[in-house]
């Protein structure tokens, strides 16, 4: 805020851009709780002129956050009812490798629970058990890697589908534009299954490299009493209420609901009383407030740019400084990649990113003579394969949030993805989608 106010940035924008960087430097180093370092720059926000008080929670009444809280009391839910151990048993008995187990299941399950913030909410109560039954301490190799896999590339799986969750819903809607009569389910799937499965497999090996994951040496079936007999009510309500939103979830191409209505819809059935599975006052005690503070603090910053205008002087200034038209196109298609990691280390929310990005690429793009369809599926790769800070994504908060992470680690990761992902769409994605008939050059 010391600093003059940058040439085309307005004094909002200013403030709004300098609060930004503060939250980032605070959620990253983790100089504070990261719910604290939230509800802080949300004051500092309106205090400065970043925002007025009613935008500053923005993101706190964003359907997203709803969501988030649906899922996170489903998996509360499993956890009470008792169906978490149960699965959590039969995962640890029946699996010689726990950590290829959990990485072989994102693609499986995706097909059931689209949602990668519903699927880590519910697995993570399953990995906690499963980690006290085989006495993993928090910080064991096991442990961190699973939780690294859950906040990487479970979301991964989810982007392969149309139906997946935010980010191809809302990148598909910005590419239609592109695309004559927009994205089937069968054309996003047949697009993108072939480079985010990929991203998945590789993604996977270097966190295994990294960790080194091990199960502990012992003959689990003879040393763990596995739950036996009928489920109990509890189990069998908690299982209904699963089915029930995964199909709601699943099949929102017939009732297009929000992902929101259905998470919030089991919600409220766990919490009545006598026919529910948690207690309103265990619900409040026990419920993790802190991914709420987070990603309600992120989207509003997120819009705090977006009104101030602070995020398009970003994106102008980090995705038209590319190469022009004496470059070969791989080399101007790398220059928009890299200008949307720059401007996706800024934007911690992936809509914000999206709608700021695919546009602004698509422009330049067919400016330089590139197919913009390539452009945009290109940035969406690149913003969506990596996360630089837990706050950048719900799917990353809460298994972060479980303490088996630091920020650093998930930096650090993130700085690998991102040239892993520039090397799947240049080696790999272009030639791929080349023969599907889209090639680089318009």
């Amino acid at each position: 805020m010391l600093l003059p106010t940058p040439q085309g940035l307005s004094a909002q924008g200013h403030s709004a851009l300098a609060t930004m960087i503060l939250a980032l430097g605070l959620w990253g180093t983790e100089a504070f709780p990261i719910g604290i370092t939230s509800v802080t720059s949300i004051i500092i926000l309106v205090a400065i002129g970043g925002s007025d008080p009613w935008n500053s929670i923005h993101g706190f009444k964003s359907p997203v956050v709803f969501f988030l809280l649906g899922v996170l009391t489903l998996g509360l839910a499993l956890a009470q009812s008792g169906l978490a151990d149960r699965l959590a048993h039969r995962f640890v008995i029946r699996s010689r490798s726990l950590y290829w187990q959990s990485i072989l299941s994102f693609p499986i399950t995706t097909f059931l629970v689209p949602s990668a913030i519903a699927r880590g909410a519910i697995l993570i109560p399953v990995y906690r058990t499963a980690f006290e039954i085989l006495g993993v301490t928090q910080k064991a190799p096991l442990a961190r890697s699973i939780m690294m896999a859950l906040a990487s590339v479970n979301r991964l799986a989810s982007t392969a589908l149309l139906t997946g969750g935010v980010t191809p819903i809302v990148a598909a809607a910005l590419l239609s534009v592109v695309q004559e009569g927009g994205f089937s389910w069968g054309r996003w799937f047949v697009l993108m299954a072939v480079p985010y499965y990929v991203l998945i497999a590789i993604a996977s090996v270097i966190i295994y490299a990294a960790y080194r994951p091990r199960n502990p040496s012992l003959n689990l079936s003879t040393h763990i009493d596995s739950p036996q007999g009928r489920f109990s009510g509890r189990e069998k309500r908690a299982s209904l209420i699963l089915l029930m939103v995964s199909t709601l979830w699943f099949t929102d191409f017939i009732h297009h609901w929000h992902p929101s209505i259905p998470a919030i819809l089991a919600m409220i059935v766990i919490l009545l009383p006598k026919i529910g599975i948690i207690n309103v006052l265990v619900w409040v005690r026990r419920l993790s407030w802190s991914n709420y503070l987070v990603m309600g603090a992120a989207l509003s910053l997120a819009n705090a740019l977006i009104e101030s205008g602070a995020a398009d002087w970003i994106a102008s200034g980090a995705l038209n400084s590319i190469p022009s038209r004496g470059h070969s196109p791989i080399v101007s298609l790398l220059g928009l990649m890299v200008g949307s990691s720059l401007l996706r280390l800024m934007i911690p929310n992936i809509t914000g990113f999206l709608a700021l990005a695919i546009p602004v690429c698509i422009s330049v793009g067919s400016g330089l003579g590139l197919n913009p369809l390539i452009c945009g599926l290109a940035v969406t790769i690149v913003g969506d394969g990596v996360l630089y800070y837990p706050a950048q994504s719900p799917s990353a908060t809460i298994p972060y949030l479980e303490g088996h992470l630091s920020a650093g680690e998930i930096l650090l990761f993130g700085i690998i993805m991102t040239g892993v992902c520039y090397a799947i769409v240049i080696g790999l994605a272009i030639p791929y989608w080349s023969l599907l008939g889209e090639s680089l050059l318009n």
